[in-house]
């Protein structure tokens, strides 16, 4: 693979590290064993990947945007369980050329997939039930690709930053789901139950794009995640870590 994306880990049981590659392929490292496993699929580059809440599954999703108008591209997504080695034991396809991105939300035993059309001006954001992949929900809600994902465990949602940012949830009521245009660039920001954390150091509210905090921001700072136990921490470009406290 040339390019690595979609890097997970699992938050439970065996100690384990997925990545996506982009090619035919993902790679699962066991942590505790110091072994990696290639996990070929038969649908074109793997483009992310996501691990259950309990670590014995992995979600891979594939599909590419084709520039020659004459290829074709499914956008799927794949189960894969782990008993001695790792199989695939479920496929669904999925509206769109390729998955962007894929999470799990654990409370509603659903599958959150985001999707790409071939133009690249437009995606999906599918909920699929995580025993069947039966379709629970499909959102054409995106104005461009989508640039970052978070999950909401409760009311079960996903939280996707495209030009704006938007939350959709499983629930299909009219008044559900929530949009608004960022002040501040979201790329590389992180979700922290109802706000959100920037790269430029602002909370904001994520029902309203409102800024509640504003900390020390750190220069050229890329991308940033919420820490245990309270506050966050952040990457620079220039490889300057900085941490956060509440």
């Amino acid at each position: 693979g040339g390019q690595f994306r979609s890097l997970c880990v699992t938050a439970s049981g065996a100690k384990m590290s997925a990545v996506a590659t982009k090619a035919p392929w993902a790679v699962v490292w066991d942590l505790e064993l110091n072994t990696t496993e290639r996990l070929v699929v038969d649908n074109g580059p793997v483009n992310a990947v996501a691990f259950s809440p309990v670590g014995g599954s992995l979600l891979i999703g594939t599909g590419t945007y084709p520039l020659d108008v004459r290829k074709r591209s499914e956008a799927q997504v794949q189960i894969w369980n782990r008993d001695e080695n790792w199989t695939p034991v479920l496929t669904a396809a999925l509206p769109g050329v390729c998955v962007d991105w894929l999470g799990w939300i654990e409370s509603a035993n659903c599958i959150c997939a985001v999707t790409g059309r071939r133009t690249q001006n437009g995606g999906f954001v599918c909920f699929l039930d995580a025993t069947t992949l039966r379709t629970l929900r499909i959102v054409d809600c995106a104005p461009s690709i989508v640039k970052a994902c978070w999950t909401q465990d409760w009311p079960p949602a996903v939280a996707a930053v495209f030009d704006d940012f938007s939350v959709v949830h499983l629930d299909d009521r009219e008044d559900s789901d929530a949009r608004f245009a960022a002040a501040v660039p979201l790329n590389g920001a992180c979700m922290d139950g109802d706000e959100i954390f920037t790269t430029s150091g602002q909370v904001l509210d994520a029902e309203t794009g409102n800024m509640i905090e504003q900390f020390t921001p750190l220069d050229s700072c890329c991308y940033v995640a919420a820490r245990p136990g309270g506050g966050y921490v952040g990457i620079a470009t220039t490889g300057v870590l900085r941490v956060w406290e509440a």
